[in-house]
């Protein structure tokens, strides 16, 4: 029952973001907040950030006010629209950064706890398979990688 209900609310929360694409910020900062320039109410929603050539440069989800979700950057050189670099919110904090390598496939992730690297982080290789594990604490590295062939 709880899956139906949940498939049924998920059209409905979609219909209500709004979808801002612009070659500009469109986006002020007042108290900690997001608003869309002109609005009154927290923005919510993603905003579509695109250069003169209309290449999406990058993606930033929203919810009242604040990043929630991916913030996504796109390669900008040749047009490939290849993700750069992902970072995922939580109300406004940052819990995981992403990096690529060039041939789209993940080059790190980095869990992240008040602002500061926290956990595993895992390096891969292009192919894929895993490079490196690194603990971190309170932003610095604990102990030695655990390293891994390919």
């Amino acid at each position: 029952m709880k899956k139906i209900i949940l498939l049924l609310l998920v059209p409905i929360l979609t219909l209500s973001a709004k979808i801002v694409e612009t070659q500009s910020e469109a986006l002020v900062t007042k108290g900690g907040l997001s608003f869309l320039f002109g609005e009154k109410e927290p923005f919510e929603g993603v905003v579509i950030m695109r250069d003169m050539n209309n290449t999406i440069t990058y993606l930033s989800e929203y919810r009242s006010g604040k990043r929630h979700g991916k913030f996504t950057t796109f390669d900008r050189v040749g047009k490939s629209g290849k993700k750069v670099r992902e970072e995922l919110f939580v109300e406004g904090e940052l819990i995981l950064k992403i990096t690529y390598h060039k041939n789209g496939v993940i080059r790190e992730e980095l869990p992240i706890q008040d602002g500061k690297a926290s956990g595993y982080s895992a390096t891969y290789y292009k192919s894929g398979k895993i490079k490196a594990l690194t603990l971190w604490k309170d932003g610095k590295q604990s102990g030695e990688p655990q390293h891994f062939k390919e």
